[in-house]
């Protein structure tokens, strides 16, 4: 066999070895959920009230399983392998169901009108939820809004608005779902706060 003819047999022998071992190697998908940790807050004076928690309205590009990402404040991407179990918007209303039961803020929690009539309505709004990757810095964002209305007449009982940042504990993936649930429990906390302050014969217009 001629030099060159080998040569070539042997760096496509390579070529397909290299393939064979990227698809090998390539990085399996990972899926991710929120949890939050879980305190049962202390001084609860439980509110009486029947609360629907609606279906939580999300921003048109969190709105997917793909989880998203940022290197600069004018970029946004959307990673390959790593995924929500649900859609954001899911993902925050089994959270916000999940942390009101625990500490029985209400005397029943519902998220379908079958489930019986509420008496004050929870709407959510999420405008952001990301991965902050800013080179030496990186961060969970998370950005929503709560209103709590009067089921029947609509007043608003009491909102709750924030936009923020957590700093990751480790720069890895795994973190930004840990810091995000700790923002929304944090949050959350603040909310409650709130509804304490406000009775339900007094509420803000």
């Amino acid at each position: 066999m001629k030099r060159p003819v080998f040569i070539f047999y042997v760096l496509l022998v390579c070529f397909a070895i290299l393939s064979l071992t990227g698809c090998m190697t390539s990085p399996s998908k990972r899926y991710f959920q929120l949890r939050i940790p879980g305190a049962r807050l202390e001084s609860i004076t439980p509110v009486g009230k029947v609360l629907m928690i609606k279906k939580v309205e999300v921003e048109k590009v969190y709105d997917q399983f793909r989880m998203v990402y940022r290197t600069s404040p004018y970029e946004l991407n959307y990673y390959s392998y790593n995924f929500w179990i649900k859609k954001p918007g899911d993902l925050m209303r089994d959270a916000i169901t999940e942390f009101f039961s625990m500490n029985e803020v209400f005397s029943s929690i519902i998220q379908e009108y079958s489930q019986g009539e509420p008496d004050w309505e929870l709407l959510v709004w999420l405008t952001r939820m990301e991965d902050e990757d800013f080179g030496r810095l990186r961060y969970g964002r998370l950005a929503m809004k709560f209103e709590i209305r009067d089921y029947k007449t609509g007043l608003l009982v009491v909102s709750h608005e924030f936009d923020r940042r957590k700093l990751l504990k480790e720069r890895k993936i795994h973190s930004v779902p840990v810091e995000l649930s700790m923002l929304l429990e944090e949050e959350l906390m603040e909310l409650i706060k709130k509804i304490q302050m406000n009775t339900p014969a007094n509420p803000v217009r």
